[in-house]
């Protein structure tokens, strides 16, 4: 089931980078629009500025889907539609689960016997989750599962392991 579940996620993890990236269409010399032979765009096949002057190379965009559905290959080689959503803990109750996105969608998803939840790299269970108050943010999460007549059912709840505290910088030391 791990092994299943983690190709899932994998899948469903491909496909979010895959919809936030595709080739660019460039002119050629003719004036047409041709897509990168290799999919990679480099300083020579993309179009230039406005201005006419060549564009400098970008860092690869991070852009990261927050929610939406996937399908994905399940058992049997039969496809499985999964749902799955990126935001923040706002309400937790004994079988849901609240989590609003940076868009402002809020989803509540059923929370089961079946439902793996992870918290800082390790297994948890649902009271290991903190639900945002008034005063502080809640779990960040990420949710997949299956979409259902009314919320959707997790199969797995992950919460990250928390990124490294950013080093304070001094203030520069000013002369007199």
């Amino acid at each position: 089931m791990k092994k299943k579940l983690a190709i899932g996620v994998g899948a469903v993890t491909a496909a979010v980078l895959l919809m936030g990236s595709s080739a660019w269409a460039t002119q050629s010399d003719t004036g047409s629009a041709a897509l990168a032979s290799d999919g990679v765009t480099t300083t020579a096949n993309r179009p230039p500025k406005a201005n006419g002057k060549p564009r400098k190379p970008k860092a690869r965009s991070r852009m990261v889907g927050i929610h939406g559905q996937a399908t994905v290959g399940g058992k049997d080689a039969k496809f499985v539609n999964r749902t799955w959503q990126r935001g923040v803990i706002t309400a937790k109750g004994e079988s849901s689960l609240t989590v609003k996105s940076k868009d402002g969608v809020t989803w509540t998803w059923n929370i089961d016997q079946a439902t793996k939840i992870h918290k800082l790299g390790a297994r948890a269970d649902l009271s290991k989750l903190v639900a945002g108050s008034a005063g502080s943010a809640g779990d960040k999460v990420f949710v997949i599962g299956t979409a259902t007549s009314s919320n959707p059912t997790a199969a797995s709840v992950f919460a990250p392991r928390k990124a490294a505290a950013p080093a304070t910088q001094e203030p520069p030391i000013t002369g007199s």
